[in-house]
């Protein structure tokens, strides 16, 4: 009777202790939802005025480009660089949409796999090492689009902080939180001043660059009733560990 007490008091702490989490996890996307109901009206009032005279910009120098020869590098750069500008204009505008799910069940692995085919692979020296260390994990209800697409985006800020002779690791496994994925690079880390910002909507460190991918990471995971997390010191590399809750079924 005393050991069953314990391990009667064992699981009402723990389930305790999962319900504070997820009260933590839900306060947190209500303040993210909030916060982006209020920002989204504005964007797509900016995102309207920026596009039209964008387009006019684009025809005119597409015009300019086939009748003046001397002058068709500058008008390929003004091209090229209203593309740039449509691109994040597009991104911003998915990133202010809310999401709309389609859960079905899916293997992760799979998806893992999928995304990792569009990263040409390496030989040493030559490029950072794709290197997958994927065990069995039951299918787990998740859009199997938008889950590609935050694979691609990690594995993608993974590959351009790696060095030549760098490798990254893409690990799957079964937690007891639930199934995780696991992003680890052997760059050269991130200062606690980024850290704290990565996901952040618009911060970034490339020059090109919107600063909305893990924003829009971020995003997606929450949608999923998931986490991502990110780890990192300076001159030790970077993980990102992405975790998916268990079904009701694995639950079982």
């Amino acid at each position: 009777m005393v050991r069953q007490s314990h391990d009667e008091m064992g699981d009402l702490a723990r389930s305790i202790n999962r319900m504070a989490r997820e009260l933590r996890q839900n306060q947190a996307r209500l303040v993210q939802s909030e916060r982006l109901a209020a920002l989204g009206e504005l964007v797509a009032y900016i995102a309207h005025n920026i596009r039209n005279p964008l387009a006019s910009i684009r025809a005119a120098a597409q015009v300019g480009h086939q009748e003046a020869l001397e002058s068709r590098e500058a008008f390929q750069d003004v091209i090229a660089t209203v593309d740039r500008l449509e691109r994040w204009v597009q991104d911003l505008l998915s990133y202010m949409k809310p999401l709309s799910l389609n859960l079905v069940p899916e293997d992760l692995d799979q998806l893992i796999r999928n995304a990792a085919a569009l990263f040409p692979s390496q030989t040493p020296g030559q490029g950072p090492q794709l290197i997958l260390d994927l065990h069995p994990l039951p299918p787990v209800e998740t859009d199997a689009q938008w889950t590609e697409q935050v694979l691609v985006a990690v594995m993608a800020n993974a590959i351009e902080a790696s060095g030549p002779d760098d490798r990254v690791f893409v690990v799957s496994r079964v937690m007891q939180e639930g199934v995780t994925i696991q992003i680890r690079d052997e760059g050269s880390g991130i200062s606690k001043e980024v850290r704290d910002k990565v996901f952040d909507p618009y911060f970034t460190t490339k020059p090109d660059g919107v600063g909305l991918g893990l924003a829009m990471a971020k995003k997606v995971m929450n949608a999923h009733q998931g986490t991502i997390e990110l780890h990192s010191e300076a001159g030790r590399g970077t993980t990102v560990t992405l975790c998916y809750p268990r079904s009701p079924s694995q639950e079982a």
